[in-house]
Formats: structure tokens, C-alpha cells, sequence
């Protein structure tokens, strides 16, 4: 581990820390009528839950985030504090411009592999082995209400910071290993003494949309939104653009349904509780220009890859979210992600094809 680097890390996690809760807190918690929720999600991306059931490149995600919407300092005296601080910081400044619907505390993992993870020698030419172990907290929230081509909306935002180490301390080495061997029985990895290099992880991401088609009544049966998400860290720099369409039964809030990339898997707006406790499908479309990718371009015990980094990527998804249970506190989203591929490679057919996966999501309202 770069010793010299935990100060900084450090620093800029403090930094970010309070950046996101300050982007948080606002003098609408304080609202006497203001609901409170709380739940959990749980939340696996895999390859093998796409259509191609391939194993290779991003392999796997996997987050478990407790989540509450308007926290008070009685009952969530954590999140509260958080809040709290970001409004002792910025004071006046943050006015009346945004409605916080909750905070979020993250755990998850998400492992890379290279084509074929049979193979225990190096393999310069395709993806390499990497893991990604943090820890998250992120806050959501919308912002007044607007208009598009004379459709009426609001602003949904969200904001991350996540806290994590690459390389062997990650674990993704032996939980893969655990899966194939004892879970699935599939092909061994026996490459993974090759991952990239241990680092610590500092991520700082952020997204707004516009939802639009918001008609605050019971025949709101159509949704859209459009926006952009930008991420910064030491492991991955990029902006994306953003656009999709729901259809359900909305009641006036469209549910906020978007790409991501891997692993920074959307928390799904609890404002939204209304459409939520029904069938919802959504589709999306995403374009991201990347400027690094620490995951693709990182250094490994055999050098850098021979592969180089593509500078522009683009997604396409569809998926269900469906609410069950007598008081629909549980709710299964599922998900069919499609992206172009992120590097370039010497060896013939190396990066050819799509990256395919499936998300499947399962949460639970307790209040």
C-alpha cells in the first residue's frame, strides 16, 4: 500500500464527506409533516444474469445500502448529524432550492476478470484481474420543479462518496473462488496473482436529472427523464449523459431508473413510494466519455496491459421493478444492461463483443 498516499486520501475523503452532506442538508428536513421511511437493498450486478451468460470482464457487483428518507436526529441520529453538519457549513447559502429525501450507507464489491479465467498466466492483451472493496454514503434529493418543451418536472440529484482498496485486500480473489468451487461449480479463476496493485480508493460522483411528463394524477401513466452524472476519483474519471422513459401506473413522480456504470448502482428514489408500489418498466440509453480507468489501465505484478482504454462508451437497458407483499414493503427490480466495449486490444478478438449483465435488486420498506 502507497503509504504516502493515505494522508491525501484521507483528506480529500474529509473533503468529500462534507461537500455531500452539505449538498444534503437543507431547511425542508426540519418540516414537522415531513414522512419518514427507512429500508434496505441488496443488490447483485452479474454476467451470468444476461442473456449471453458469458463470465468475463465486469463479472460481478454486489452493495448492500440501509437507507433512510428524512432522517431525524431521534431515530437516526447518524444520518441526522451528517445533515446537520452540512447546513452548519454552508448556512444561508443553501436556502430553500432543494428537498433532501434521504441519506444512504453503503457496503459493496465488484470483481473484473479477463476473457478466459482458466488460464494462470498473465494475460496482457485483455482486462485485467482486479477487485474493489468500500464503503459509501450518499444522499438524494430533488429540487423545484421545471419545464422541458412545455413539460413540467422536477430535478432528481443524488451525490457519492465512496471510501474503498483495489488489489488483494479487496477479496474479490477468494469470494470468486468460493462461488465457482462451492456454489456453482464453474471454471476455476486461476489467474487472480495477477490482479492490479493494491491502492487505495477515493470516489466522489454525482447525478442530476430532469424528470418530465410529471402530471400529479392518477392517469399519469408515461415518464420521462434526461440529465448527466459525472465521477471523480483516483480509480475512475468520467461523464456520462443520460435519457429513459417509464411506464406505469406514476401518480405525478416518475421513479428514477438510470445507467450506471459498474458497480455504482443507482439508489432508487424513495420520493417516488406512490409508483413504486406498482409494475414499473423503464428503459434507458447512456453516452460516457472516460478519461481513466484505473481498473483497465492500473499496474499489475506483469507491468500495464497492452490494451488501450476506449475514450467513449455507450449503454443501453431495460428493466421491471414489481412491489409485492400485503403492504408492498418489498419490491424486486431486475434489470438487462448492454454497453460497448472499453478497451482496445492487439490480439485478435479480444474485445469483441458487447459487455452484457443483469442486475437484480431486492428491497425492503420498513416504515
Amino acid at each position: 500500500m502507497n503509504k504516502r498516499f493515505l494522508p491525501g486520501a484521507a483528506a480529500s475523503g474529509l473533503r468529500s464527506l462534507l461537500l455531500l452532506a452539505g449538498l444534503a442538508a437543507t431547511p425542508a428536513l426540519q418540516a414537522a409533516d415531513a414522512p419518514r421511511s427507512d429500508g434496505w437493498q441488496f443488490e447483485l450486478d452479474n454476467d451470468v444474469l444476461a442473456r449471453e451468460r458469458t463470465d468475463r470482464w465486469y463479472t460481478n457487483g454486489v452493495r448492500l445500502t440501509r437507507s433512510v428518507q428524512r432522517p431525524s436526529a431521534e431515530l437516526d441520529r447518524p444520518s441526522a448529524r451528517v445533515l446537520t453538519l452540512g447546513k452548519a457549513l454552508l448556512g444561508a447559502s443553501v436556502k430553500d432550492e432543494s428537498s433532501v429525501f434521504g441519506v444512504h450507507w453503503m457496503l459493496g464489491q465488484n470483481m473484473y476478470t479477463p476473457r478466459d479465467i482458466s488460464r494462470a498466466d498473465p494475460q496482457p492483451n485483455d482486462r485485467p484481474w482486479a477487485g474493489w472493496l468500500y464503503a459509501g454514503l450518499a444522499v438524494d434529493g430533488t429540487r423545484e420543479r421545471g419545464s422541458l418543451l412545455g413539460w413540467t418536472g422536477d430535478f432528481y440529484q443524488q451525490t457519492e462518496l465512496k471510501l474503498g482498496v483495489i488489489g488483494r485486500p479487496s477479496g474479490a480473489d477468494g469470494l470468486q473462488r468460493l462461488v465457482h468451487d462451492k456454489w456453482t461449480g464453474s471454471t476455476e479463476p486461476a489467474g487472480w496473482h495477477w490482479q492490479v496493485r493494491r491502492r487505495v480508493g477515493v470516489q466522489l460522483a454525482h447525478l442530476r436529472v430532469m424528470r418530465v411528463g410529471d402530471k400529479q394524477s392518477d392517469s399519469d401513466r408515461v415518464g420521462f427523464h434526461v440529465g448527466m452524472s459525472g465521477h471523480l476519483g483516483n480509480l475512475r474519471n468520467y461523464a456520462s449523459l443520460q435519457a429513459g422513459v417509464s411506464f406505469g401506473w406514476l401518480k405525478g413522480r416518475n421513479p428514477v431508473f438510470v445507467i450506471s456504470n459498474e458497480g455504482d448502482l443507482v439508489i432508487q428514489d424513495f420520493g417516488s413510494r406512490a409508483a413504486l408500489s406498482r409494475p414499473v418498466l423503464f428503459m434507458n440509453v447512456s453516452s460516457t466519455l472516460v478519461g481513466s480507468n484505473r481498473f483497465i489501465e492500473g499496474n499489475t505484478p506483469y507491468g500495464r496491459s497492452a490494451i488501450e482504454l476506449k475514450r467513449q462508451v455507450h449503454a443501453w437497458q431495460w428493466g421491471v421493478s414489481w412491489a409485492f407483499g400485503a403492504s408492498k414493503q418489498w419490491r424486486l427490480v431486475y434489470a438487462q444492461t448492454a454497453r460497448t466495449p472499453e478497451f482496445s486490444s492487439p490480439a485478435v478478438g479480444a474485445d469483441e463483443g458487447l459487455q452484457r449483465w443483469g442486475t437484480l435488486s431486492v428491497n425492503y420498506l420498513l416504515h
